[in-house]
């Protein structure tokens, strides 16, 4: 049987056992032009000594399933290295050369406190924010009926969720997952949100990273045989595209309702549980990402419902109770939780080096009103930019140097450079 539609006509080419779709580098199929060029080049040439570089060649079909994706190259600067001839220049007693002015810039290509070497830029381990609000305010529930209650799921973590392996069809694939949502939740009440995977959205560079191999696009139907491993499959956006609207389509002829977002869902999912509280008792968001949990704990407080918002994370098979944590938080972090979650490092903004994801959330339930005046100028669409540039500033400051010796970015550098020297 055919793989894929044959007749379908594609600018690309495509390998006829498989379906994958070359790019655009492959040019096997102008193999007699190739040949001649290159035979032009080497007229004259003696055939013993002379050498062929590789981009003379023709560029075949890759023999593997999944290529690197690779960084933006850019100019590098050895941040040790700078560093180190900018003490030597200071211990040379020209008066006029000190630290101080060095410790004005970040001395560095990027700033290697938001970036890795690598160029990424630096990760948190979100799990610790969730982790440190159910130990601390003890909000987990037995997990309800989810056959019988109104649920929300998250679709990327649904994708991941249903293992299957490779030499396997699509139909085969799609039926499994239909097996699982119709026989772990109810038809009726159930929403599936699934990400737009080709629009690209803020959270692209956290993707790529957790990412660095990307498979090759397939041509398929429900017919064709995916040769390939799930993640290999699924970490071509435009495989993850089309699977999930053909699965979308499988789900809605099983009335089970669908919602396809543009971009990222996160949103959407939380958006969708918290207005179906309005009409049901419980409402079940199943999903892992800590997001989720910050964003309902973000909108939930915004409504006056007595009924319940929950999360089961199914890699932990524990059950959040939104509303009784929302109760139970102090009010200055409930009231800041998206600003703290964010500048403590999430998928769309860095992690600051050397502070984790908990000290910003700790400062703010310890601190005055200082740290909070500057953490809800954030929700403030209107605020003057050199407003929340200085607010930013006083919060990095703060995370370094809790006695607030420092007022300015310069002088906290210095301090923290001239500390970490002497301990070093």
């Amino acid at each position: 049987r055919l793989v894929f539609d044959v007749y379908v006509v594609s600018p690309q080419l495509q390998n006829v056992s498989n379906g994958v779709l070359a790019p655009a580098t492959v040019n096997v199929h102008k193999a007699f032009e190739v040949v001649t060029a290159l035979l032009k080049k080497l007229k004259g040439q003696n055939p013993v000594t002379v050498t062929i570089s590789k981009p003379l060649l023709a560029t075949q079909f890759p023999s593997k399933s999944a290529v690197a994706i690779n960084a933006q190259s850019r100019d590098q600067i050895d941040p040790n290295l700078l560093f180190q001839r900018a003490l030597a220049l200071t211990s040379s007693g020209d008066e006029q050369v000190t630290l101080e002015d060095f410790m004005k810039y970040e001395l560095s290509s990027v700033p290697m406190s938001l970036y890795s070497e690598s160029g990424f830029l630096r990760s948190s381990n979100k799990a610790e924010l969730s982790n440190y609000l159910v130990n601390q305010y003890s909000p987990l529930t037995t997990v309800p009926d989810l056959r019988q209650s109104a649920t929300v799921l998250d679709g990327e973590a649904l994708l991941h969720r249903v293992q299957w392996d490779k030499d396997k069809s699509v139909s085969e694939i799609l039926q499994a997952y239909k097996h699982h949502v119709v026989t772990n939740y109810s038809r009726v009440k159930t929403t599936v949100v699934f990400d737009g995977y080709l629009a690209g959205s803020t959270k692209d560079h956290c993707h790529n990273k957790r990412q660095p191999v990307r498979g090759m696009m397939i041509e398929f139907n429900r017919d064709t045989i995916i040769q390939c491993k799930k993640n290999t499959f699924l970490s071509n956006t435009r495989n993850k595209e089309r699977f999930v609207l053909i699965l979308a389509k499988e789900l809605r002829e099983e009335n089970i309702e669908v919602i396809m977002c543009p971009a990222d869902a996160d949103i959407t999912i939380v958006k969708t549980a918290v207005e179906k509280t309005k009409t049901d008792d419980k409402v079940t968001i199943v999903g892992d990402d800590t997001d989720l949990l910050v964003l309902s704990l973000h909108y939930f407080k915004e409504i006056q419902t007595d009924h319940s918002l929950l999360i089961y994370r199914q890699s932990s098979d524990t059950c959040i109770d939104i509303r009784k944590l929302t109760i139970d938080l102090p009010e200055k972090i409930l009231k800041n939780i998206l600003v703290i979650h964010a500048a403590s490092g999430c998928d769309t903004v860095s992690a600051i080096f050397g502070i984790g994801k908990l000290k910003l959330i700790k400062m703010c339930d310890k601190s005055s009103g200082y740290d909070a005046d500057d953490l809800q100028m954030f929700y403030n669409e209107h605020v003057d930019i050199n407003d929340i540039t200085e607010a930013g500033i006083r919060i990095i400051i703060r995370l370094y140097d809790k006695d607030e010796k420092h007022r300015t970015m310069e002088s906290s550098r210095l301090w923290l450079v001239q500390t970490w020297t002497v301990l070093y």
